[in-house]
């Protein structure tokens, strides 16, 4: 969107025609005083009015708004009417005026006869003089006008003298959340609108329309968005802004985010500390723009008279003076080098003055000597650049900003440096700022996102029509992450350098025409902007680089035919770039060149390695800059510090846990800490910036220092109650634990490690056993994700070992200590592979001394928005292939060899380490699967943790269609709980013979133990039956996590044993939210005797094929993970030899997966279990069939198989067969069609059909929902209840724990909403726990709940609209019936609860609203 550009339109057109309108006026009426003699400030001799005698200071202060330009304006108007005024500033050490000097105030001494204070203030730390000036002329009981960013205008450290001040001050500073909160009446608490997108408009408060305040203020509009606002009371709003969907006057409101309305502006009165009354006026309007507005001008004057106890005029004057052409808001937008006196409206010097950037703050640099370390400001903008000729080469001047941007090929160059480091080597005195902006899947107009909206997903207006229809699908993102533009506009982009073309690719030669379209609609779009403020950018393009052929060494794409389409794609890119007068880089020749050195420079032929990048680099700046030369000796110590500066910039712009940060959970808790976590992200990145300029020109810097000078994150504060019965916050000693936790008669459960023994064991979150029998756990006591400032993560990847054979761990040794959130880890034939955020990485050990010693990221761009519900639950099926779950709000995009695999909300991804192959398994509706198994079989089965539910993956395991998920059954019938997390199929002979293949599911909340079901055949599916709790704890902090049979037949469980868990009752931050404790645990059964382990590290081939005759599928599995580490041509042979040996189909079955393991395929042996005469068994040999395409008799195999008797065997086929060529895919759907399908395979087949032919199936979700009878009559209430039919079906929202049917999970711990009087009963007690949240023992229908779990507080979740109507639907459906809950009912209760803090509990609310009858 071109925000900024219509906002500096509208801006500029409206001051002209206000100049114009006014130009014969007297603007100019009275002079400077003493411009001279006070050159750090300006003063203003009142005429005669009525504010005569009255002595008004201005302040301006802050880096965005361009109050410097606003207050001089202000002043003005003021002195017209009798007032003395006086406008104060930041200055530099130059005495220019500089917004970032965040220390200074000129001439505080002005304070000491101040009559009012008019401020625009952010973020200031202002020397004791000026403070203590401030404080004394507060402290005499003025009035003080506050505008925009004043809710949050100082910022001093925690042991300053004057920290109370801080927006973000603790309680014990006695001013919690500082001046803001505590005078003012409110602190910073966000965006509510979009910032540069939506505008504000004002709507009077009725019951206050009659203050004098208000005198002649009509309607306000302002292109600075509505902040989030909660006054403290007592306060009396005046106005409410309603978020407008544009930055237009006339724009239309956004009415999602105007019910209720924000406060806008508001008044009240402070006992100060000198025992004196402060009047106080307050608005989050107040840009130098906005200030256009006569209304808000008028509101501000007149805020003025009132504060002062004067008269308000019906029409205050407040014609603007001649020649107020304010700047767009921007942190580049300050002018350079102008005195105060340079800001009076007209001064000719403004208008001539270049643009600045917010300047870094200034570190404790050894050498005093760099002035650039020191954060000097650079006229960077002074002389405009012109776009460059088609071949020209790209220019740098001192302090330009240079932006990356694209897909993978610029995204993957975090990981490395080496580009970046060349950059920086090549022009060591230009003190450059560059930003990689590349994202996976990426194309020049899509630029998908999960934390933007679905129109945001689109990177310039029209961009959406010019993609493939598959693209254009609303896969509903949510958020307010900026746009493209708006990232690229605070950045200040002077140089833009964007790399396209290798997503687009695989469209071929039948998509090129349109990409072309695209790619120019692109380059207009970047080449119209100004994203300095000043010039437009110069830009650009580089190509894709080529495949290296890695086909003899791999089984990985020749790239033959893929390069055929690169250079199509180069070519055009090269044509349009031409045509369109921007530098086109030829990245595929450049490659081909470097890949005649004969080494391997990409992982799979396509993505280039480190050694690939590190080739690539000095020819890629060459083609962009031209020659030049470089001082090697310092290359290392460059690497290092761009390989800092990248950690914090990645930390800004790829955030983890984004859904907390600025997507659809950012409210209740995210304003709390978030906002302050990016701001202090971004100072760390500057100041690594000036690391690099420093470490350039051989300077010693001390980021140590300068670190410690950025923001101080506010501290955040628990919401937890603890009680005499859920009294959880002190820890049970793992022994005590021990004793806590229930089994089955026969069972037995002991500790087998504990955090108390191994203080690494802190959050264990999965498990797994080596081929050598020792037990590997994964924690991460970082979670829920790295919070900026704090040291750098250690998660780690452990192995425990029973040394002397008590069975308790006494030996540790750390693999890996230095991972962020690895939620998912496999180990493999050839290493460990380990979810990292947004990557998937390989580590080895290379020479066996149990400690990783290369780290390879193998594949990056999954999404790790909400880091819980990335890649996760690892586990590896018959052929060794990598299964990993990831939830709902996601948007992966990865880019690999074989072409861009794009997910959303919710699905599986396959990797196959043999052929480097990574595929979107399966995508369904689900919200985060956290446990993945196989049976016997092959088949496999997944949890997801919110929806109490055990699923089978084939039905939805045809090829995904972005942004459509497919339904996922259930097949649990009873005993549901919920959140699940974990699952395992019961396979040892140490376990009861009438227990093997149940399947055992962990639950972590309410419920705290693992669920027992049979499994049932049940025709082409399967169904459960309950069986018994295997385990259950009375430790309210056991959070068994994951689960898994050891070589000797007993089960250990990771327990997480932390005292919070929920991510929507609690804030991310939250510091109770424990980084301590972890316990392991050993099921056994003693009265049955232990398995003997197998041989399997160090065993012959033999040995080990024999090991597939075992009854225990997790030998089988380490066993077939060992057979995959040895010479393929020992094992192919001797399996093919093996099975034909073996008369029990299984024991075949066996022997092919493990051909299959080697990257081989036995035909014969294939096809003579196709023809088994178990359905198990052909079911299991079409999935094998179905990966291999190489197959010449691949399709004829399918076809037949879609005719098979059997159900499963036939959904195999069509699975398969989605994922061919469309004519084949059809004719294997058409055969099993013509045999039969039944009910469970219906949404299977439509899929696979709906996949094939390009058609986007609707979710069933998108169904409205009939109200019931007793309400059809009343229109407003059938359309509350069937919107309160979706918002109750949310994920994460009242269905996740209470359940579609209304009956919650009693097992769990969540009470029933069906015929209870707490749904039905008063209206206004229901409004309340629902605002608030609920946490406490409760009774409901006759049962007592603990309510350890506490209930989401949806106040600032849910608006009233949409609060009344999920009320409504609860209280009327399921056979409830009860009165309707109006918007109105919700903005009553919500206004009079407003100063609640915490959550209610239920006897309390019971006392005040009891139960009828």
């Amino acid at each position: 969107m071109k925000a900024d550009q219509r906002k500096l339109r509208y801006s500029v057109i409206l001051a002209a025609f206000t100049a114009l309108s006014f130009a014969a006026s007297t603007a100019a009426a009275q002079e400077v005083a003493n411009s001279a003699s006070n050159p750090d400030h300006l003063v203003f001799e009142g005429t005669n009015g009525p504010g005569e005698g009255k002595h008004v200071v201005l302040l301006a202060g802050d880096e965005e708004y361009r109050s410097e330009e606003a207050m001089p304006m202000l002043a003005q108007i003021l002195a017209r009417q009798g007032f003395k005024t006086t406008v104060l500033f930041s200055l530099d050490e130059n005495g220019n005026v500089n917004p970032d000097a965040g220390e200074h105030l000129s001439h505080p001494e002005a304070l000491d006869s101040a009559d009012a204070i008019v401020m625009s203030l952010r973020f200031r730390h202002w020397q004791d003089e000026a403070m203590e000036k401030f404080e004394a002329a507060f402290n005499r009981g003025i009035p003080v006008v506050a505008l925009r960013t004043s809710t949050h205008a100082f910022n001093f450290p925690k042991d300053s003298k004057w920290a109370r001040y801080s927006f973000n001050a603790s309680e014990e500073s006695g001013w919690h959340k500082g001046f803001g909160r505590q005078v003012l009446g409110e602190t910073w608490v966000s965006h509510h609108g979009k910032h540069k997108v939506e505008g504000s408009r004002s709507h009077v408060e009725e019951a206050n329309a009659d203050h004098p305040v208000l005198n002649g203020v009509g309607i306000c509009f302002v292109t600075e968005d509505v902040y989030g606002a909660n006054p403290l009371e007592p306060s009396t709003i005046l106005q409410r802004g309603a978020v407008t969907e544009t930055l237009e006057p006339d724009s239309a409101e956004v009415d999602a985010k105007n019910n209720p309305m924000q406060p806008l502006t508001w008044i009240r009165e402070f006992k100060n500390d000198a025992g004196n009354t402060n009047k106080i006026f307050t608005t989050t309007m107040g840009a130098s723009v906005g200030l256009l507005d006569e209304n808000l001008r008028r509101l501000v004057i007149n805020a003025v008279y009132w504060g002062l106890d004067l008269e308000v005029p019906e029409t205050a004057d407040v014609t603007l003076p001649e020649g107020y052409l304010p700047s767009a808001f921007s942190f580049a937008a300050f002018r350079l080098n102008l005195k105060p006196k340079n800001f009076i409206p007209g001064n000719p010097k403004f208008k001539e003055a270049a643009f600045g950037v917010r300047a870094p703050k200034k570190p404790k640099a050894k050498s005093q000597s760099n002035d650039n370390a020191k954060g000097k400001a650079k006229d960077k903008y002074a002389v405009p650049k012109p776009t460059p000729e088609a071949k020209g080469k790209l220019t740098v001047d001192e302090g330009d900003t240079i932006v990356l941007i694209g897909a993978g090929m610029a995204s993957r160059m975090i990981h490395f440096g080496h580009f970046e480091t060349e950059l920086f080597m090549r022009f060591p005195a230009k003190d450059l700022t560059i930003r990689n902006m590349g994202d996976e899947g990426n194309t020049p107009a899509f630029r998908p996102h999960p934390g933007r909206g679905y129109e945001d997903q689109y990177a310039f207006p029209g961009a959406k029509d010019l993609l493939p229809k598959e693209l254009q699908t609303d896969s509903k993102p949510q958020g307010h992450f900026e746009t493209p533009d708006q990232w690229i506009t605070r950045l200040g982009a002077d140089t833009v350098i964007a790399f396209f073309g290798f997503n687009s690719s695989f469209g071929g030669s039948e998509d090129l025409e349109r990409y072309k379209r695209e790619l120019d609609a692109f380059l207009k779009h970047t080449l119209a902007q100004k994203y300095n403020g000043k010039s437009t950018p110069q830009v650009a393009l580089v190509s894709p680089t080529a495949y290296q052929d890695l086909s003899v060494k791999y089984n990985v794409p020749s790239g033959e035919s893929e390069n055929k389409n690169l250079k199509l794609y180069t070519n055009a890119s090269a044509e349009v770039a031409a045509a369109n007068q921007v530098l086109f880089v030829d990245a595929f020749t450049l490659s081909e060149d470097i890949y005649e050195g004969g080494e391997e420079y990409t992982r799979d032929g396509a993505l280039l390695n480190d050694l690939g990048y590190r080739k690539l680099a000095p020819a890629l700046v060459n083609s962009l800059f031209g020659p030049g030369e470089v001082d090697e000796n310092s290359r290392s110590g460059i690497h290092a510090a761009v390989t800092e500066k990248n950690w914090a910039w990645m930390n800004d712009f790829k955030i983890a846990n984004g859904v907390h940060v600025y997507g659809r959970r950012y409210n209740p808790f995210g304003p709390d800490n978030y906002p302050y976590e990016l701001e202090k992200t971004r100072e760390m990145t500057i100041i690594r910036d000036q690391s690099i300029w420093a470490t350039l020109k051989g300077e010693n810097f001390d980021m140590v220092a300068a670190d410690a000078q950025t923001l101080t994150l506010p501290l955040v504060e628990t919401n937890y109650r603890p009680s005499e019965k859920n009294g959880v916050i002190d820890y049970a000693p793992g022994k005590v634990a021990e004793t806590k936790i229930k089994v089955p008669e026969g069972y037995k459960i002991e500790l087998f490690a504990s955090e108390e023994d191994f203080p690494n064991l802190a959050n264990p979150v999965s498990l797994a056993f080596d081929n050598k029998g020792r037990l590997w756990v994964a924690t991460m006591a970082s979670y829920p994700h790295y919070r900026i400032g704090d040291p750098m993560p250690e998660d780690k990847l452990l192995i425990y070992e029973d040394t002397n054979g008590d069975n308790k761990a006494d030996k540790e040794t750390v693999f890996a200590g230095d991972l962020h959130i690895p939620i998912g880890f496999e180990i493999n034939h050839d290493g460990v592979y380990v979810s990292q955020s947004s990557s998937l990485v390989l580590l080895k050990d290379i020479n066996g001394d149990d400690k990783y010693d290369t780290k390879e990221v193998l594949l990056s761009g999954f999404d790790d928005h909400d880091t819980h519900h990335a890649i996760s639950a690892f586990c590896a099926g018959p052929s060794g292939a990598i299964m990993m779950g990831e939830g709902i709000f996601l948007h992966t995009n990865v880019e690999s060899a074989y072409g861009t695999h794009r997910a959303t909300n919710g699905g599986f991804f396959r990797y196959s380490p043999q052929r480097k192959k990574l595929t979107r398994h399966a995508q369904f509706k689900i919200p985060n699967p956290w446990g993945i198994a196989f049976d016997d079989y092959g088949q496999d089965f997944f949890l997801h943790t919110s929806g109490t539910k055990l699923s089978w993956m084939l039905p939805g395991s045809v090829k995904p269609v972005y942004g459509v998920n497919m339904e996922a059954p259930d097949l649990i019938t009873s005993n549901s709980v919920r959140p699940t997390s974990g699952v395992e199929f019961v396979s040892s002979r140490h376990f009861p013979d009438d227990v093997q293949g149940d399947v055992l599911i962990n639950n972590n909340i309410g419920f705290l133990g693992a669920k027992q079901h049979r499994v049932i055949e049940d025709g082409t599916g399967y169904t459960t039956e309950f069986r018994h709790d295997l385990f259950v704890s009375e430790d309210l902090n056991f959070r068994p996590v994951d689960l898994e049979f050891a070589p000797d037949g007993s089960l250990y469980v990771v327990d997480w044993q932390n005292a919070l868990i929920g991510h929507m009752q609690h804030s991310a931050r939250d510091p109770l939210r424990d980084h301590e404790h972890g316990r392991i645990y050993r099921v056994t059964y003693p009265g049955r005797p232990l398995v003997e382990p197998a041989e399997i590290d160090g065993a012959s081939v033999a040995e080990l094929l024999d090991n597939l005759k075992l009854h225990e599928y997790r030998t089988r599995y380490r066993t077939r993970r060992e057979l995959r580490r040895r010479d393929t041509t020992e094992v192919v042979p001797a399996a093919v030899a093996w099975a034909a040996k073996q008369s029990d189909d299984r024991h075949k079955l066996e022997a092919l997966w493990v051909i299959w393991g080697s990257d081989n395929v036995d035909s014969a042996l294939l096809e003579e279990l196709l023809n088994s005469d178990d359905h198990k068994i052909r079911s299991a040999a079409v999935r094998v069939l179905r990966y291999q395409p190489q197959l010449p008799n691949q399709r004829d195999l399918l076809l037949a198989a879609a005719g098979d008797d059997h159900g499963r065997v036939r959904m195999e086929a069509v699975t398969a067969g989605s994922r061919g060529d469309n004519e084949g895919g059809l004719a294997i759907l058409a055969a099993a069609e013509a045999k039969g399908i039944d009910k469970i395979s219906e949404a299977t087949l439509k899929t696979a059909k709906a996949a094939l032919s390009g058609e986007i199936l609707l979710s069933e979700g998108s169904l409205r929902v009939a109200a019931p009878k007793h309400l059809k009559n009343d229109k407003k209430a059938s359309q509350l209840y069937a919107k309160g039919a979706e918002i109750y079906g949310r994920e994460a929202h009242c269905g996740t724990c209470h359940q579609a049917n209304g009956n919650g999970l009693p097992a769990a711990g969540f009470p029933p909403l069906r015929g209870t009087q707490w749904s039905t009963g008063s209206p206004e007690r229901l409004i309340k726990l629902s605002m608030k949240g609920l946490f406490g023992p409760i009774e409901v229908s006759d049962i007592e709940y603990p309510g350890v779990v506490p209930m989401t507080p949806f106040e600032h979740i849910l608006d009233d609209q949409e609060l009344a109507a999920v009320l409504t639907y609860v209280r009327n459906s399921w056979g409830n019936r009860a009165s309707v809950i109006t918007p109105q009912d919700v903005a009553k209760v919500r206004k009079e609860i407003k100063g609640v803090t915490g959550m209610y509990l239920p006897a309390s609310l019971l006392e005040e609203h009891p139960h009828e009858g």
